[in-house]
């Protein structure tokens, strides 16, 4: 009989060509209630499979053929437990039975011997017709007493990483292995899996003998997991073993975390549930993640300990931190959770401040601002003093607009172009009448000024009371501006501040301890906080009346705290009321002439209702979605991808994409630069410069044609400097590398200098050496020494002289420069042969003139008085020729 049973087993078929209709179970329950209810089965019994284990299998033969077996009212129950019934051979759940084959099932729990089993098998017909069966049973213990005569072994293991379980397999040559497999049975879920390891006919024939690790289930979901391992010849089937596994495992709820005011205390509450199937023991610590370990930059950090939590257990962890005052953007905390059984998971957290810090000296980058939503434009501001100042700024508009936000500082670094962008939300379109503007604008500067005061008490002295006096008078003459009704509360508010600030100034003037200070400084604190809020409510009660416009004056209004110089500047802007969808993304793009680049856009459906919206780009070298579907009140994320043809040169378009709806349009403008991009850095690879001197040489960045931004970094000694950012203009820009090294410092140094670009990502890599030399000194020496005297004899020379001696110095002064000192030497020697060679030649000059002049006196008076007396006179001459 177990010979038919189990090729019965190898030759059942699960596919079918029918189709099954559903059904209701509870129009049939009442049915399968029925005693003698067997309505497909012919063949029915259970027996215990093994004593050990108390595994029982059921074997079922069908009349009917081709009917649906529906595990979900399928059960077995004994003492009143019930249990799932497991496929044996026969896989999946859900298949089809078949007349005249066995079926066998498994049912995985420990029965009792003396009370009856009950079985129910249920399944479902073409039409929808349910079938059911069940019986009831004294179990008969039918063991396998050879068990060992098969000699198969296998081992399982939960791998808790991969949420997966691995096979360690083992074949003493059983040559007639038909089928090994695994059945997995989620004991919470009463959801089984089954992992074929070994089936003959199947691609795998050859018999396995070893092979640990080779077979892995899929992944499966935290639980309480029971693995059954069965083995089957073509004469006997064994249930190998059965194991249960558990998870230790853990989840972290973080709710939305608040943005955070800089010097302000916060708490957070995060959730740790244990999602694992068994007890475990929880730590936890904080970092701050860009700083040094152990090093929180002015952060404080606390975390409760969340200790132990049950399985399917909860607990709240609560983080409780204070931001330094002085903190500029955003800010990671890495929330670290060990468990003691699953190791460490690693939660970010991204703390965000209320007011983005930043500093607007130029508004030419915003030309409209859009009501009810957050409006932005870039800051630039550069520092060429002598020290970094913090700056304070306020962005308000004329006539006033409900403006929140937009209120923040920069430290501008000196020698570089500092850029931000402003942030802030604009309450509506509607601007206030003249007497609230001029009372809001106030109220805002005095919060501004208020900030400002709280800077400067951090570390108050004698120094700063001229100061605190002239912040004094500023927001004595704001306060004067506040005469609209709505204003009084503002107006009381400042009055209160300059009371603060008089108490700064008698508690310098007369000494007081720090504790003094703290405690006013505390109150300064709950100040701004209590101002802040009222400017809000305040602005609200304003915006109630109000006139709508078209266009205002955006001004950005800036103080230095080191100086309390302060500036304004001012641009007409138009106010854009609310958009029924809108494109938010980049105005002007960049491409290289022949390469693909993709800019990330944010498309907003601000209507209540969601439709269809279709993208025509003006342009063919734009490419995009054609079309996408926006549900009301929602955004999605999308590509703008830029082809321009490789004969593109460099040039500038014009471009737009066409952004409609069935009722809407817009028109999303574009300023495309296209052309080459091929940057290098050109340099001489080798400079020299003297110890205890500093030298500036200016490096070359060519991009071939766009411009761009780069992020410059280098390694090198300390005393070699860079900037940190570089920005190309038609092409090109210079690069100072200052040199600076000590008297100690002699020798060569190598520098690595990468260069990357901020759009197009490409990377320049370059070495330079740098020579550190003392005799470079004694030359450099000697070049101002024969600069000097040339000057000085600058009269005494020929123009070719002076014109051969300044070339001379000059290729000296670069062979230095290139660490050629010999060549230096030579041109030095040829330059001081003419220099102190024309003292000799000016006596030689000055001879050349005076020699001709002697002889040519001393000629004319051999002429006039010698020779007459050596030939004789002319009247002796004429008497010899008479006689």
């Amino acid at each position: 009989m177990k010979k038919i049973l189990i090729m019965f087993l190898l030759f059942s078929v699960i596919f079918a060509s029918c189709t099954f209709d559903e059904f209701e179970w509870a129009d049939f329950e009442d049915r399968c209630s029925e005693k003698d209810c067997s309505d497909f089965v012919i063949y029915f019994n259970a027996s215990k499979y093994r004593e050990s284990s108390g595994f029982i299998t059921l074997d079922v033969v069908s009349e009917e053929d081709q009917v649906k077996y529906i595990p979900d009212f399928s059960f077995a129950t004994s003492a009143g437990a019930e249990t799932q019934i497991l496929p044996g051979f026969n896989y999946p759940l859900v298949s089809l039975i078949h007349a005249g084959v066995n079926y066998s099932y498994f049912i995985p729990s420990t029965w009792s011997d003396d009370r009856p089993i009950f079985f129910r098998l249920v399944v479902n017909d073409s039409e929808g017709y349910p079938k059911c069966s069940q019986a009831n049973w004294e179990l008969v213990n039918d063991l396998f007493l050879d068990d060992s005569l098969l000699n198969l072994n296998a081992e399982v293991n939960f791998n808790q990483s991969t949420h997966k379980f691995e096979f360690d397999l083992k074949n003493n040559e059983v040559e007639d292995l038909e089928v090994f497999i695994s059945v997995f049975l989620d004991n919470e879920l009463k959801e089984s899996t089954r992992v074929d390891l070994h089936a003959s006919g199947s691609g795998s024939d050859e018999i396995i003998k070893e092979s640990r690790f080779e077979y892995e289930s899929l992944n499966v979901s935290r639980g309480i997991y029971t693995t059954y391992v069965v083995a089957k010849t073509e004469t006997k089937s064994f249930l190998l073993f059965d194991e249960t596994f558990l998870f230790y495992d853990f989840e972290l709820e973080v709710p939305e975390i608040p943005k955070f005011r800089p010097g302000e205390s916060y708490s957070l509450d995060l959730l740790l549930k244990n999602t694992g199937s068994l007890l475990d023991e929880f730590d936890v610590f904080v970092d701050v993640l860009g700083v040094g370990l152990g090093e929180l930059a002015g952060w404080s950090l606390s975390v409760t300990d969340p200790g132990t939590i049950d399985k399917g257990g909860e607990k709240v962890i609560k983080l409780s931190y204070t931001v330094p005052e002085l903190q500029i953007g955003s800010q990671t905390l890495q929330f670290n959770v060990s468990s003691e059984e699953l190791g460490i998971k690693t939660f970010d957290l991204v703390l965000r401040p209320q007011t983005q810090s930043n500093l607007e000296v130029n508004l030419r980058d915003i030309s409209e601002v859009n009501a009810y939503e957050e409006n932005n434009f870039s800051v630039v501001v550069y520092s060429s003093g002598t020290v970094s100042p913090l700056m304070f700024y306020y962005v308000y508009t004329e006539p006033a607009l409900y403006i929140r936000r937009g209120v923040s500082s920069l430290i501008a670094e000196v020698g570089e172009i500092n850029r931000d962008v402003v942030e802030f939300d604009v309450g509506g379109s509607c601007a206030m009448t003249e007497d609230n503007t001029r009372a809001f604008n106030a109220g805002r500067k005095v919060w501004m000024l208020g900030k400002v005061v709280y800077e400067l008490t951090a570390n108050l002295n004698t120094l700063e009371i001229e100061t605190l006096l002239t912040l004094k008078d500023i927001v004595d003459a704001e306060k004067l501006k506040m005469t609209s009704e709505e204003a009084n509360s503002l107006f009381s508010d400042t009055e209160r501040l300059l009371g603060i600030i008089e108490d700064f100034v008698e508690g310098i003037q007369e000494e007081e301890d720090s504790e003094y200070f703290r405690n006013e400084r505390e109150d300064l604190y709950l100040f701004l906080i209590s101002f802040e809020n009222e400017l809000e409510d305040v602005g609200t009660d304003m915006s109630e009346t109000c006139s709508s416009v078209d266009e205002v004056n955006l001004i950005l209004f800036s103080i230095d705290l080191s100086t309390l110089d302060d500036r304004e500047v001012t641009k007409t802007v138009f106010v854009e009321g609310p958009k029924v969808i809108e494109l938010i993304g980049p105005y002007e793009l960049k491409a290289i002439s022949g390469e693909s680049v993709s800019y990330e856009y944010i498309l907003k459906n601000n209507a209540g209702e969601g439709f269809e919206i279709d993208f025509e780009p003006s342009d063919d070298i734009i490419n995009m979605r054609s079309f996408i579907y926006l549900d009301a009140y929602s955004s999605k994320d999308i590509e703008i991808d830029l082809r321009p043809p490789e004969y593109f040169e460099v040039e500038e378009l014009q471009v737009y994409i066409n952004v409609k709806t069935r009722t809407h349009s817009i028109d999303f403008p574009l300023t495309v630069h296209i052309g080459k991009f091929e940057p290098e850095l050109i340099f001489k690879e080798e400079y020299g410069v003297s110890p205890g001197s500093s030298q500036i040489v200016n490096l070359t960045l060519r991009t071939g044609g766009l411009d761009d931004a780069f992020s410059l970094s280098f390694t090198g000694p300390p005393w070699i400097s860079l900037p940190n950012k570089i920005v190309t203009e038609k092409g090109e820009a210079k690069i100072k590398l200052e040199m600076s090294p000590s008297l100690s410092d002699i020798g060569s140094e190598e520098i690595e200098i990468e260069l990357i670009s901020n759009t197009f990502h490409i990377v320049i890599s370059e070495d330079i050496e740098i020579y550190v030399s003392a005799e470079a000194n004694v030359l450099i020496n000697r070049l101002e020494r024969n600069k000097k005297i040339l000057e000085e004899k600058r009269e005494l020379l020929s123009e070719r002289e002076y014109y051969d001696v300044v070339d001379y110095l000059n290729e000296a002064e670069q062979a230095i420069s290139e660490n050629r000192y010999s060549t230096a030497k030579l041109r030095f020697n040829n330059a001081e042969n003419i220099l102190f060679k024309e003292i000799d030649e000016e006596g030689f000059n000055f001879a050349l003139i005076i020699i001709p002049l002697i002889l040519g006196a001393f000629g004319f008076a051999f002429w006039k008085f010698l020779l007459p007396k050596i030939k004789g006179t002319p009247e002796d001459e004429i008497m010899r020729e008479v006689i």
